[in-house]
């Protein structure tokens, strides 16, 4: 005795001639973000790089850690005064 088989979750689009896929300005935008990370990624590598050579490891760590504190701060005071303003306070 054979097993069933197993049933097909998502619909078969690839032969749909009303499917058009992604279009043009989302592999833009996907590759636009792409390249973005990567530069910002080289920015942040290379300062933290340089901090690290001028300051020493433990330094340059405990810059990173006071600024990742401080942008978190920031953000959660305007979260704060979104809710504030969302609730009429």
């Amino acid at each position: 005795m054979r097993p069933d088989p197993p049933v097909r979750i998502m619909a078969d689009v690839s032969n749909d001639p009303e499917f058009e896929g992604p279009g043009l300005k989302f592999w833009l935008v996907l590759g636009g973000g792409i390249v973005a990370a990567c530069l910002g990624g080289l920015i942040l590598f290379s300062l933290f790089g340089l901090a690290w050579a001028a300051w020493g490891g433990f330094t340059a760590l405990l810059v990173a850690l006071a600024l990742i504190i401080g942008v978190a701060w920031l953000l959660d005071r305007v979260q704060k005064q979104r809710y504030d303003d969302a609730l009429g306070e």
